[in-house]
Parts: structure tokens; sequence; C-alpha cells
């Protein structure tokens, strides 16, 4: 009788590790198709970084409607990832999903990107914009309402700058004096800029945990200017990552539980081999 088969904790174990690599396969094959198309749908977005975000914003602008769509990756588990880029461009999306439609595409270029989230004076999550890394500068980009922030010259208004109400009011209304009517409804007094973080702390109570921690480690001022990972804006790109971590625990608790089975095996065997050498 053979003492070196797997037990049923083990090929169960290496039943989730076949589903999880086949689950990082798809994700990432997923990935790669969406950036395909992205790049077609964005190919006429000009040609230096400056010139590439304007031309992505006034095409999500002409293409993509302002709505929130119940979209996601592959399975509603994964729901709280929320749409990815490709589905907010056909389904459409709110501020979030915008930018984050503004920043894979600009990715895709190699222009970088990323999400920032507006909080209210009393420090409650309200509006997310993007900041956008140029040969002329960072710009500030509001999805929702099409707005570059920039001055007279077309050069970015930094985000420090844009706390000072009327220089957001200013900036604004040269959108609204350049035809951008939806700019004419800006809410001032409920966007103001002047108390963002780079991340939602608030999303999730993990989430507010680690920075309660955090401020209290390292300061409130650097946890609100934490590099917000890119790949927070691709839910295949963290589905994968996720299903990695868990492809190699269990591929490390299935290695346990044989090293373990042998053991016991060698351990039973032992005497039995020292009789049989005897005889």
């Amino acid at each position: 009788m053979s003492t070196d088969r797997p037990g049923k904790l083990e090929l169960l174990l290496l039943a989730s590790a076949t589903a999880l690599l086949l689950l990082i396969g798809y994700a990432l094959w997923d990935r790669a198709s969406e950036r395909s198309e992205l790049r077609t749908i964005f190919a006429d977005a000009g040609g230096t970084p400056s010139e590439r975000m304007r031309a992505a914003v006034k095409k999500i602008e002409a293409d993509v409607d302002l709505a929130l769509p119940d979209e996601y990756f592959l399975l509603p588990v994964f729901s709280r990832l929320r749409p990815t880029a490709l589905q907010v461009y056909h389904g459409g999306g709110d501020c979030a999903y915008r930018a984050r439609l503004l920043i894979v595409a600009l990715d895709e270029f190699d222009v970088e990107a990323s999400k920032i989230a507006v909080y209210t004076a009393e420090d409650e999550p309200i509006h997310a914009i993007a900041q956008v890394d140029t040969e002329r500068g960072r710009y500030i980009v509001d999805m929702y309402f099409n707005v570059v922030h920039e001055d007279e010259r077309g050069d970015p208004i930094p985000l420090s700058d844009l706390a000072d109400p009327a220089t957001l009011r200013a900036s604004v209304q040269r959108a609204v004096d350049g035809g951008n009517e939806l700019a004419r409804k800006y809410p001032f007094e409920k966007y103001a800029l002047g108390n963002t973080r780079t991340i939602n702390w608030d999303e999730s109570w993990p989430f507010r945990a680690v920075y309660w921690l955090g401020s209290r480690v390292v300061g409130e001022e650097t946890m609100r200017s934490l590099p917000r990972p890119r790949a927070a804006e691709e839910p295949q790109v963290m589905v994968a990552y996720a299903a990695g971590g868990m492809l190699a625990t269990c591929l490390l608790f299935a290695f346990w539980l044989r090293r373990r089975r042998l053991r016991r095996v060698e351990r039973r065997s032992g005497p039995d081999l020292e009789e049989d050498q005897g005889g």
C-alpha cells in the first residue's frame, strides 16, 4: 500500500491553488486586453504629456456619461474594487470613476497621474480629482466638471494655491469662459480644495484604523501625502495581487502538510525497517 498519497486537505489546497492560478492568469489577460483597447480609444491624444492630458480630458468629456454604473470586474465579490477603466468608458462614471479612466488611459502613454480625495472641513470624503505630471508641471484635473486647473498662460496651478477660494473660483471661471458650461455649476462651498488626501482613508474601517495608527506613528501630514498605489485604479491588478498572496499561502501550507505527513510515515516505518535488516 502506498504511503505517499496526498491527504484530502492537501488535495483541497492544490485544487485551490490551481483555481487561484487560473484567476491570476485571467485577470492579467483581461488587463492586457483592456489596455490594448484603451490605447486604441485614446490613440489621438496628442504628443507631449500635457497635450495627451488635454486630449484625453476632451475625449472623456465627449464620450463618457456622468453616471454611477453598478459594474465590476468578473464577480460580485470584487465589486468593492469598483468598475475597470474600460467599463467606465462604456458605462459612465462619477468623479472618482472618470478620474480612474483618465489615470489608466494616460498611464498607457507613460504619463504619470494619480487620484486625490477631497474632504469637507469636517473630514468627510466628498469628491475626487486627479493630478497629472507633465512637461509643464503638475496639473490638477476635475473630471466631473471637466476642468483643468490652469492660469491665464495655460500653466498648472498648484493644489496648494487652489486651496485659496479666490484662486479656485478664478480657475473655474476661466473654464466657463472657455465654453465649459458644466463648470458653471461647480459647488464652491461643497467642493473646496483646502482639505485633500492622496488616499480615501474613510473607505472602510481597516483603512480608518491604518490611518489612525499611521497618523500617530509618522504624523498626519505624512499619511495625507502617501503616494497612492497605481494598482488601486486597476481591479484586475488588485485581484491578481490578492490571488497571488493566497496562492503562495496555499502552496506553503500544502508543502508543510506534506513534510509533516512524510515525517510521520518515516517515524512509523523506522522500527520495521530495523527488524527487517536484523532478520
